[in-house]
């Protein structure tokens, strides 16, 4: 708290949080689905087969990937919606919390393909452990960062 009297009458600068709470949504979507990844990896095995000519849609891998993407998706925006409260615009939380679901996908994209054919299924384990502990600590700076505000 300033002692400062015109500490009041400044306006009160969110961006830090905005961008912080932004990349915290994203790496913690991110983390969920590439973990989503390697456990539709790991269902699979070591199968070399080619895919039938028709896709399995009841099938343990789809479920998980399914499920794991939405997962992730819905994560972003939960976490980003719950570190922006402070800036008490619901239009503004909503509209960052829908680009930190939409950025998730393509994030762990990025990632997951490139880790997958470098490392195999422990590099996508590996990146998802990696992007929880960011996330983790993108939260911390992002509370410190309402606390600024």
């Amino acid at each position: 708290m300033s002692t400062d009297p015109r500490a009041s009458d400044r306006p009160r600068d969110y961006v830090p949080l905005a961008l912080i709470g932004l990349a915290a949504g994203v790496t913690a979507g991110t983390a969920l689905t590439v973990t989503a990844f390697w456990a539709v990896r790991s269902l699979q095995g070591d199968a070399t087969a080619s895919p039938g000519a028709t896709p399995e849609l009841n099938s343990p891998t789809t479920w998980v990937f399914l499920v794991g993407s939405l997962g992730g998706v819905l994560t972003a925006a939960a976490v980003t919606w719950t570190l922006l409260s402070p800036i008490g615009s619901t239009y503004r939380q909503g509209g960052m919390s829908l680009v930190a679901s939409f950025a998730t996908i393509v994030v762990a994209t990025v990632v997951a393909f490139p880790m997958e054919t470098i490392a195999g299924r422990w590099g996508l384990l590996g990146a998802g452990l990696v992007a929880a502990v960011a996330a983790w600590r993108l939260a911390r700076a992002a509370r410190r960062a309402a606390e600024t505000a």
